[in-house]
C-alpha cells in the first residue's frame, strides 16, 4: 500500500497521513478541481458533467472522492463547490501542512 506523507511547515517532519490513494489526483480530478477553482460559486451535479463531458455516475464517484480527500465541499443539497480551505499545492490553510504522496 502507497501511503502519503504530510510535511509540518513549522518543524519540517513527515508524518503518515493515510493512503495514498485520497491525496493524489488523477487527471479526471484535476480537471474537476481546475473547474470548480474557476467558477465564483457552487455548481450542481449535471453542470459539472457537461462542463467535463463526463456521465452522471462517473463524476459522482469522482466528487465522492474528492470530498472524502477534502478538496470539494457540498454548501448544500446537490451542490459542490472547491473547499477553500486547500490551497494550489495541497496546502490546507487551517493547519499549514502539505499532503505529499509517496509512490
Amino acid at each position: 500500500m502507497d501511503l502519503a506523507l504530510e510535511l509540518d511547515q513549522q518543524t519540517g517532519k513527515f508524518s503518515i497521513a493515510g493512503p495514498a490513494e485520497k491525496y493524489t489526483l488523477t487527471p479526471e480530478r484535476r480537471d474537476l478541481v481546475e473547474l470548480l477553482s474557476k467558477t465564483e460559486g457552487p455548481m450542481r451535479l449535471n453542470e459539472i458533467a457537461t462542463a467535463i463531458k463526463k456521465k452522471r455516475p462517473v463524476v459522482r464517484k469522482l466528487l465522492g472522492h474528492l470530498l472524502d480527500a477534502g478538496f470539494v465541499e457540498q454548501p448544500k443539497f446537490g451542490f459542490y463547490q472547491l473547499n477553500r480551505k486547500h490551497g494550489e499545492s495541497g496546502e490546507t490553510r487551517e493547519t499549514g501542512k502539505s499532503n505529499m504522496s509517496l509512490h
